[in-house]
């Protein structure tokens, strides 16, 4: 394949992005870097008119078979207004990204086409080592060859937090924004579909909020099931001892839905990829293996 890497958040580290983008030639693909890729701004990569242009700009090439993120950072969400959509609205060219990307994820599962993936970044994951079998998964997604495949097999990490099975689409990203999404025109929408959940470094008592806010807004009412990371919180601190699977435990068990957690996705060690844009299959088991199936 030949990837597009593009921008859209903070600037990529030149070590990181050299790396990756070796590991990537590596693997027998070609780099095409965007124009935002390889400038440097005061909070971002570049500006925003710059960063929406470039990543409109490859996701709608001709000689671009799918496009992945450099990296996350912040600052993605002031694209969404400068995103063209018309444009965006016929593109199939397939887009992988995690950590401020959410926003990105949102907003291109609303206006356009595109197929979208929970995933590795240049930068980041493929700048470093990772299980062959992820590699593996995040190249098949990009080339839009997932279909039957349990994404959580040989996988160490993941366990039942609620039994039960589930088919139905994946929607959502690292919390915080998803939060912050609400109120806005590309806001959470979960409705019937499993909702993906991770962060990194958060004070439990701001995951405990994060969680709150979803929930008085109906979104975790509204989902069919949940997949849950492992990256949430810092450690607990104090006399109570309160945990990452307590707060869990305490907002998703009575909702009664599926739900698996301590994924190793998103801000992990590695990231696992998640397809959001194509039905899967998940099944949690209080005792057995748990398996995300690509359908």
């Amino acid at each position: 394949m030949r990837l597009g890497l593009v921008a859209p958040a903070c600037a990529a580290d030149e070590e990181k992005l050299a790396a990756g983008v070796g590991e990537i030639e590596a693997l027998g693909h070609e780099v095409a870097l965007g124009p935002d890729v390889t400038v440097v701004r005061a909070f971002n990569a570049a500006d925003d008119l710059m960063r929406a242009q470039a990543l409109t700009e490859m996701l709608t090439r001709d000689d671009i078979d799918a496009v992945v993120c450099v990296r996350g950072g912040f600052g993605a969400s002031r694209l969404l207004p400068l995103l063209d959509a018309s444009a965006l609205a016929c593109s199939h060219t397939p887009f992988m990204g995690f950590s401020d990307i959410t926003s990105l994820h949102l907003f291109l599962a609303r206006e356009s086409s595109v197929p979208l993936i929970w995933g590795p970044m240049a930068a980041v994951d493929f700048a470093k080592p990772m299980p062959e079998r992820v590699v593996e998964l995040s190249i098949r997604a990009l080339a839009g060859d997932l279909a039957g495949e349990d994404l959580l097999r040989g996988i160490d990490g993941p366990m039942p937090l609620l039994a039960g099975a589930v088919e139905a689409g994946v929607v959502g990203g690292t919390m915080c924004l998803l939060s912050s999404s609400l109120g806005t025109p590309w806001e959470l929408d979960c409705e019937g579909k499993i909702l993906l959940l991770e962060d990194i470094d958060e004070e439990l008592y701001r995951i405990d909020r994060y969680l709150t806010q979803l929930r008085q807004a109906g979104k975790l009412d509204a989902a069919a099931g949940f997949i849950l990371g492992q990256t949430f919180a810092k450690a607990s601190e104090g006399p109570l001892e309160w945990t990452i699977g307590d707060v869990l435990r305490e907002h998703i068990e009575p909702l009664g839905k599926p739900a698996v957690w301590n994924v190793p996705t998103g801000h992990a060690d590695y990231c696992l990829p998640v397809p959001l844009s194509s039905a899967v299959r998940l099944v949690s088991r209080e005792a057995g293996a748990c398996e995300l199936t690509a359908l």
